[in-house]
């Protein structure tokens, strides 16, 4: 087994030592996912989904089935935002 102490794999980036200051980060702030990040359902709203989905079935409830399903996929929070 290779030891870690003595090491000197030159493709490693080097850690710069307190003297040294970091390069110029160029991207800073233009990368990331912004507005957008979470665009998704949430795992409440799938669980809430589900729930809903299950109770239509047991009622034999087609309207609270497909509620549960656009909750679950998220639809009802596109529609909703569209809507605004």
């Amino acid at each position: 087994i290779p030891s870690a102490v003595g090491n000197t794999d030159s493709s490693r980036p080097s850690i710069p030592s307190g003297n040294e200051e970091y390069p110029e980060m160029h991207h800073a702030g233009k990368v990331g996912y912004g507005p957008n990040y979470h665009h998704g359902p949430t795992t409440a709203d799938k669980v809430t989904g589900l729930k809903e989905e299950v109770f239509g079935k047991i009622k034999r409830s087609p309207e609270l089935v497909q509620h549960g399903k656009d909750l679950k996929s998220g639809d009802l929070a596109r529609k909703e935002k569209e809507a605004d």
